[in-house]
């Protein structure tokens, strides 16, 4: 082999390293939890998330069943007919069991990993947490595909490159948010295509223009939203997670809707090279939540209607009983009066 050959081999490896760390570094700090299985539902890989949701750390549940987390074991088993006729099950609301105990509602997607020769391998499961709706997950699909296309040295690192690229693709897919990847400019270098069916654009309508310029250029009452106070921009610049629970993202044919978000920024041997946005349409919750104080402020404009109602009929009644003691004192006083003057020729 001579010495250009080594040398890229040496760039390729190198190459290889640095995706992994960069995959495993979105993989252990997604805010989704994230599981992957072999082909007999036995644990072999688990982030920091399903860790904290579940309670279990990854120790604790390598090799052992995945079957063992879930509550209903028939629906598991209409899910699993599902996924073996499909190929993946999106958004399947599941009772899970937590380490303590507790059984939580959850919706999980699930896709198989299949081999080139599409040979199940084992699958890819991504959980949110029902009861509490926080989630996040990463992943950098240009950048996967560009190294894809550099890789070329190797038929291992080749393969390598493929897998990882199927693993991710099927992540960002089965997952239920809006997932964008920003460069350090803020350009978009991947979207996933429930972000894109969100935002309203093509997939590659987004991939290398200006996040903020797109989609959050502007405030709720459309007055301009200016670059430097976007938490996704001092995300960027400072390297600091950002979760926003109102704000308002704008579609392409104009319209704007509520969303929920996090920033999270990509860094890479402590500089910052990116972030990870992920998001969630929130306009139906947020009308469901206005009707509800509405509703609320209503009950309590009829009680406060009807306790001013008690009160004028307790004042009334206390005026009559006022009235009924008087003239019975009245009436005794008559009486006396009458019983005195008959009492008088008597006596004379």
């Amino acid at each position: 082999m001579d010495q250009i050959s080594i040398a890229q081999l040496k760039e390729t490896e190198q190459e290889l390293k640095k995706a992994n760390v960069y995959l495993e570094n979105i993989f252990e700090n997604s805010p989704d939890a994230i599981g992957i299985v072999d082909k007999y539902g036995k644990f072999i890989k688990w982030n920091k998330m399903a860790a904290e949701l579940y309670g279990y750390t990854f120790e604790e549940l390598l090799g052992k069943s995945s079957f063992d987390l879930y509550a209903d074991m028939e629906e598991l088993q209409r899910m699993r007919l599902h996924l073996r006729k499909e190929g993946s099950a999106r958004k399947w609301a599941m009772q899970m069991k937590r380490k303590d105990g507790t059984v939580v509602p959850f919706e999980i997607s699930i896709s198989l990993l299949k081999d080139d020769t599409d040979r199940t391998l084992g699958s890819v499961c991504v959980a949110r947490d029902l009861s509490e709706i926080k989630k996040v997950l990463a992943e950098l699909k240009a950048s996967n595909e560009q190294l894809s296309q550099e890789i070329s040295i190797r038929t291992e690192a080749e393969d390598e490159v493929r897998r990882l690229s199927r693993q991710n693709q099927l992540i960002l897919n089965a997952a239920g948010e809006g997932i964008v990847g920003l460069d350090v400019l803020g350009r978009v270098t991947f979207v996933n295509p429930s972000a894109a069916e969100t935002t309203g654009y093509g997939v590659f309508e987004l991939v290398g223009k200006d996040f903020h310029g797109l989609v959050h250029h502007s405030r709720p009452d459309g007055s301009r939203y200016p670059l430097h106070e976007s938490p996704i921009h001092k995300s960027l610049s400072t390297g600091v997670i950002h979760r926003e629970r109102d704000e308002v993202f704008w579609r392409k044919d104009g319209s704007s809707y509520s969303v929920a978000y996090s920033s999270t920024p990509i860094i890479e041997k402590g500089q910052i090279v990116g972030a990870v946005i992920t998001f969630r349409d929130v306009t139906q919750r947020k009308r469901a939540l206005e009707k509800l104080s509405k509703y609320r402020d209503h009950l309590k404009l009829q009680v406060t209607l009807r306790t001013e109602e008690l009160n004028e009929l307790r004042d009334q009644l206390a005026k009559a009983v006022e009235g009924r003691r008087k003239a019975e004192e009245q009436l005794g006083q008559c009486r006396e009066a009458a019983c005195a003057s008959q009492e008088r020729p008597a006596q004379d």
